[in-house]
C-alpha cells in the first residue's frame, strides 16, 4: 500500500471474509500453534485482476546496469520470461541522472559523466572505480535489447544479462572487455551491438564546437538512448529507479519470481497455461 510519493493513484484494497470463514482460520491456527513449522507456512492469497488486461503483457523496468534486484530477477524469472515470450512485451529503461553542475552548452569533462554531465552515475557498486563503466554497460544492454526486440528472440537479451551479472559484474571484471566475451559466447554480432553504442552518441555539436573534442566524443556528447530512456522515465512519471510497470501499472512489492509472475498473470485477459 504505497504510492510515489505524491500521493498520486493512491489504491488501497480492502478484503472481507466470512465469520464462517474466519472460523475456519481461527480454529486451524488453534489445532496448529505448537507446531512453527506449520504456522509459519500458512499463506492466504487474494488474486486482484488489473483493469486493463490484455492478451500481450507490457513488461516495463526503468533500472540501471548496476541494478542487482534487475538481475536477481532476470534470473530467477528466465524460465518464466521465455515461455511468455510471445504473449509478453518486454522493454527495458536505463536511468542515468545529470551531475549538480551540468550545464546547457557547456563542454566540460565531468568526473563519472558523459554529455559534459548530463548522464552520470556513481562509482562504487562491483569495485567500479569510474561511473563511465557503468554508462557503458547501461547503453550496450540497450543495444543487446534493441537487437534483441527487432528480431523477435528476447532470449538471447535475457542470456546475456544472466551471463554478465554472473560472469562478469560479480567477479568484479564489470567492463568492456567481459560484455564482448559474454556476448560473442552467445553468438551476438559485435559490429552491430558496436554500431549501435558508437552511433548513439550525437557529436554533431561537439564536432562544430571544437573538432578536438572529438577525440574524447563520449565525453561531451549527448546519448541519444540515455536521453530516450530518461524521457520514457518522465512520460510515465516514473519517481524513483528501480521501478516496474506491468500494463502501466506500477508494481508495488518485492522483486521476486513470486510476487512479479503473479502480477503478470493478472494482466492477462486469457491466463496462458503457465500461469
Amino acid at each position: 500500500m504505497a504510492d510515489d510519493g505524491r500521493g498520486r493513484e493512491l489504491i488501497i484494497p480492502g478484503v472481507l471474509i466470512t465469520s464462517q470463514q474466519g472460523e475456519i482460520l481461527k480454529q486451524f491456527y488453534r489445532k496448529n500453534k505448537l507446531f512453527p513449522k506449520i504456522i509459519e507456512n500458512i499463506r492466504i492469497e487474494v488474486d486482484f485482476e488489473m483493469e486493463n488486461r490484455t492478451n500481450v503483457v507490457k513488461l516495463e523496468f526503468f533500472v540501471n546496469s548496476f541494478n542487482e534486484n534487475f538481475y536477481n530477477l532476470i534470473n530467477e524469472m528466465t524460465t518464466h520470461l521465455k515461455d511468455l515470450k510471445s504473449a509478453l512485451d518486454i522493454n527495458v529503461y536505463y536511468i542515468s541522472h545529470p551531475s549538480y553542475v551540468f550545464s546547457e552548452g557547456a563542454y566540460r569533462d565531468i568526473p563519472n559523466c558523459y554529455g559534459s554531465g548530463l548522464h552520470c552515475h556513481h562509482p562504487g557498486k562491483f569495485q567500479v572505480i569510474d561511473g563511465r563503466n557503468f554508462l557503458d554497460e547501461d547503453i550496450k544492454q540497450k543495444c543487446i535489447l534493441n537487437y534483441a526486440r527487432e528480431n523477435k528472440y528476447i532470449d538471447v537479451y535475457i542470456d546475456y544479462v544472466n551471463n554478465f551479472y554472473k560472469n562478469c559484474a560479480n567477479k568484479t571484471s564489470f567492463n568492456a572487455e567481459c560484455s564482448a566475451i559474454e556476448a560473442e559466447k552467445i553468438g551476438l554480432p559485435l559490429d552491430k551491438i558496436n554500431k549501435c553504442f558508437f552511433e548513439s552518441f550525437n557529436t554533431t555539436t561537439v564536432e562544430k564546437y571544437d573538432n578536438n573534442l572529438l577525440k574524447y566524443f563520449k565525453t561531451y556528447s549527448k546519448n541519444e538512448i540515455l536521453i530516450s530512456d530518461v524521457n520514457q522515465k518522465l512520460a510515465h512519471m516514473i519517481s524513483f529507479s528501480p521501478s516496474l510497470l506491468i500494463n502501466n501499472r506500477n508494481f508495488w512489492g518485492s522483486w521476486n519470481l513470486e510476487n512479479v509472475f503473479e502480477a503478470v498473470c493478472s494482466a492477462y485477459q486469457k491466463k496462458p497455461q503457465i500461469c
